[in-house]
This record gives structure tokens, C-alpha cells and sequence, in this order.
């Protein structure tokens, strides 16, 4: 509405502060260096106590100026709406009596007055409820900002710093109230079960079907053929399924229900199945091999079948976007603690030769190549195997497709912590061809224990970013 001033945007010298605060910051470091060139006492004590007397000023000064633009702000807004109401009630009545005598006089003219009319009460509608939407959000924005910082000035953190930290986790508690929130559901809140929490559920429900068909299907080995919907699209086509299409709509806590939508969408997208076939063993023997295949479906496929409208499709897309792969690892790996147990247990065979203990536990009548069933043995005695590490003879048909199933699973590059299962590739060729123990990582070095290695078991050691090293089995 014309009636509504629009008031004149304040310049905020932004730039000019940060270089201030910067060159503020800059000076507390050279003090601390200085400082620690001379003594080793009370470093940090004296630093600090400088940074505190440097920034005070500024905080003091933002912070009141802060408050003040806040107050002034919502008080401007409250009198738009006030006077949008005022003036939009008298506008009706003016327009009321100047319809009816421009009506009588020239019909046409009447018919594009209302036309305008009605234009002009659409636009002040859309003004007023933005209005309102602004007040709602300084108002929120400003408890938010007066109770973080009241939590903070105790705690002696001061200047931009404190105003940084605010706009930080306000903009954290924004994204967690909205489908971005998936992001964010590794970390525990108020004691209520997590999507990571939910998604080792699922690995388990996984594991134990696998175990069920090995267990109830007469063979003499398996494979595993994985083509599993990828944990990205799960997580994002229960996102997006809960949140019917609504950004701000929280997705991070699970009560029952949406535990059972998250655990309906992967069986909906991932189908197992088995059979059986002949084949020859790595001894020479005739065998009934298993194969246990899991098939995924395409999102686009589940999508459909679940009708989502084009906005839910929308948000699935952007949660799969390239840019957020590094935010997805959390959610879906969580982190390794790695199996000290296993170590040890390996440590205790080093110098077996011929591995003839392992491979006869597991089933064959003669010797054949033994370092994944060595991997399989450390975790059978330390009841590790089928929770964290499958009984597995072939790297490539058992070993990796399980590890992949059960989201268990890091390229090289990944800093692998003492127990993981290391799988290398002499050829290059995107095939496993052995397997060991991580023992340890030190000085950009990983060290092993490997069974096999020369027909016996033996510590050896990698440079971590050897091109040797296929990748790893977390535990």
C-alpha cells in the first residue's frame, strides 16, 4: 500500500568491524607467541585475559547496539501492521461510496476501478501477512539471541566471536527443525533414539536374514551379490516421505512410527533372495554354492510408487545432491572404535605357518589360500564373527559384498583404527585379492597383521596412502 513508508536501509558497516575485530585478534596472537618465546608460565592464562581486555569493547559496544536495532526494528514493524490495518479499513470505506457514484456514471470504468481495487486489497493482504511473518521471526530471533547470551557473558566469551557462535546455532536449530535436520540425526537429544541408532537396527534385521538363508539352506560355501539401494536414497525417501514436501518440518527424532516408516521404505527398496548352484571349490571338490543376491530398487520406482508430488521430489533430489555426500558418512556409518580383542588375539598366531589350524576349522579338507578365513578365525574367538565380521573365505564374492551390505565399508583414504579389516589389491584392478588385521596407524603408516603373508601369519606394514590398499571393513 502507498500509505506504508518504507524505511531507508541502514548501511552496516559489517567489513569494517570484522577488520577491526581481525586486526584485534591478529594482535592477541602475536602477544601469545611473543609470550611463549620467553616463558612457559601462565601462557594461556595472560593470553586470555588479553583477548578479554582487546574485544570487551567491541562486544559491549554490539551488543547494546544489537539490542537497540532489534527493539527499534519490531517496534517499526508492530506500527506497518497497525497502520496497514487502520488504512486498509478506511481505504474500504472511501472506496465503497467513490464505487457507487463511478458505477452510475461509466460501467466500463467501474468494471477496471474494481479490477484495481481488488488488486490493490490482494497486495496489501500479501504485505500484511509478511509483515507479520517478519515480526513472528525478530521476535523469535530475539529471545533466541537474549538467552544465548545471557548463557555465553558468563562464560567470559566476548565481541563477534559470541554474536558468531549465536547466528551459528540459530542457524543450526533452523536446519534441525527442517527435512535438512537428517543431517544432524547421528547426535543423541534428549536421550530418544537416533536415525543412526535406527539404521544399525536395520543392519542387524539384514545380517540376521542373510544368516537365516545360510542357516536353512544346505551348501558347502556362499556368495553374496550386493545391489543394494544406497543408504543416501533411504534416508532421503523417508525424509521426504515424513515431511510431505514441507521444508520446515522435523525429521531428526524418531518415535515409534517413524521408526517403522524408515524400516518399511529399505525393505520396501531392497528385496533378498538365494539359490543354489553347482560349482568347483579353491581344493578341487564338487559344492553346492550359495548365492544370496540383494537387488535395490530406484528411487524414481519408489517414488512413484508412493506418489509423491513434485515438491517431495524436489527435496529428494537436493538432499541427494553431490554437495552433501560428506554430511551423509555420519549418518550412515557412524564412527569405528575399532576391536582391540581382535589384535590381540591375531598378535598371539603371529609365525604360525601354513595356517592349517584355520583352514581345517573352517571346512576344507586340504590347503588353500587362507587369509580371509585367518580374518574369520580371530573373529570366531573373540565372538566377533557374523556381528562385525562375516565367516568369509573369498575376499571379492564374500568379504566386500558384506562389509558393503552392512554399510560397513571405506575406500583408501580413510584413517582405519586397530581391529579393521583391511583389504588389498596388488593388481589394481578393483578386485580384492587379500585381507588382514589393522593393528595399528602411526606416522601415516598402517600396520597389519595378515594372515597367509608368505604361508604364515605376519606383522607388515603400508604407507597409508598405498595404492595396494583396497579399502576397509570397520568393526
Amino acid at each position: 500500500m502507498s500509505d506504508i513508508k518504507e524505511k531507508p536501509k541502514k548501511k552496516i558497516k559489517l567489513l569494517d568491524k570484522g577488520l577491526i575485530v581481525a586486526e584485534k585478534t591478529k594482535e592477541a596472537l602475536e602477544y601469545v607467541k611473543e609470550k611463549s618465546e620467553y616463558t612457559d608460565e601462565n601462557v594461556n592464562e595472560q593470553s586470555i585475559g588479553y583477548i578479554k581486555d582487546t574485544i570487551r569493547p567491541v562486544f559491549k559496544y554490539q551488543s547494546k547496539s544489537l539490542a537497540k536495532k532489534q527493539k527499534k526494528r519490531l517496534n517499526q514493524l508492530k506500527e506497518e501492521i497497525n497502520n496497514t490495518q487502520v488504512n486498509s479499513k478506511s481505504n474500504k470505506l472511501k472506496n465503497k461510496f467513490s464505487f457507487k457514484s463511478k458505477s452510475k456514471s461509466n460501467p466500463n470504468k467501474a468494471k477496471g476501478y474494481v479490477k484495481q481495487k481488488l488488486l490493490s486489497l490482494k497486495n496489501t493482504k500479501s504485505k500484511k501477512k509478511n509483515l507479520q511473518k517478519k515480526s513472528r521471526f525478530y521476535s523469535a530471533l530475539k529471545a533466541n539471541v537474549l538467552k544465548l547470551k545471557n548463557m555465553i557473558v558468563p562464560l567470559g566469551i566476548f565481541g563477534v566471536i559470541a554474536v558468531v557462535i549465536i547466528l551459528v546455532i540459530t542457524l543450526i536449530a533452523i536446519l534441525l527443525n527442517s527435512v535438512f535436520g537428517i543431517f544432524f540425526s547421528s547426535e543423541n537429544m534428549n536421550n530418544e533414539k537416533t536415525i543412526s541408532q535406527v539404521v544399525e537396527e536395520i543392519k542387524i534385521d539384514l545380517n540376521n536374514k542373510i544368516l537365516e538363508i545360510q542357516n536353512t539352506t544346505p551348501h558347502d560355501d556362499y556368495e553374496i551379490v550386493s545391489n543394494m539401494a544406497s543408504w543416501e536414497d533411504v534416508l532421503s525417501i523417508y525424509a521426504v516421505k515424513v515431511a510431505n514436501g514441507q521444508v520446515a518440518t522435523e525429521v531428526v527424532t524418531m518415535d515409534d512410527n517413524k521408526v517403522e516408516i524408515l524400516k518399511s521404505i529399505f525393505w520396501e527398496m531392497n528385496v533378498i533372495t538365494s539359490s543354489i548352484s553347482d560349482r568347483q571349490s579353491e581344493d578341487g571338490r564338487a559344492i553346492k554354492m550359495l548365492t544370496i543376491r540383494i537387488d535395490g530398487k530406484s528411487p524414481e520406482e519408489i517414488m512413484n510408487l508412493n506418489m509423491f508430488n513434485i515438491d517431495q521430489k524436489k527435496q529428494f533430489y537436493e538432499l541427494t545432491n553431490e554437495k552433501y555426500k560428506s554430511l551423509w558418512k555420519n549418518v550412515i556409518f557412524g564412527k569405528s572404535l575399532g576391536n582391540s580383542d581382535m589384535v590381540q588375539i591375531a598378535k598371539n598366531e603371529i609365525g604360525n605357518k601354513g595356517g592349517q589350524k584355520f583352514w581345517s576349522w573352517y571346512g576344507f579338507q586340504q590347503r588353500v589360500e587362507w587369509c580371509a578365513i585367518f580374518v574369520s578365525w580371530v573373529a570366531n574367538q573373540s565372538g566377533n564373527l557374523n556381528v562385525i565380521v562375516p565367516r568369509f573365505s573369498s575376499c571379492t564374492n564374500q568379504g566386500v559384498p558384506w562389509f558393503k551390505s552392512m554399510s560397513r565399508w571405506r575406500d583408501r583414504g580413510y584413517i582405519p583404527k586397530s581391529g579393521d579389516i583391511i583389504f588389498f589389491d596388488w593388481q589394481q584392478d578393483g578386485r580384492a585379492d587379500h585381507v588382514g588385521i589393522v593393528e595399528k596407524v602411526e606416522n601415516n603408516m598402517v600396520y597389519t597383521i595378515e594372515g597367509n603373508s608368505g604361508d604364515q601369519v605376519k606383522e607388515r606394514n603400508y604407507k597409508i596412502n598405498s595404492k595396494d590398499i583396497y579399502g576397509y571393513g570397520i568393526t
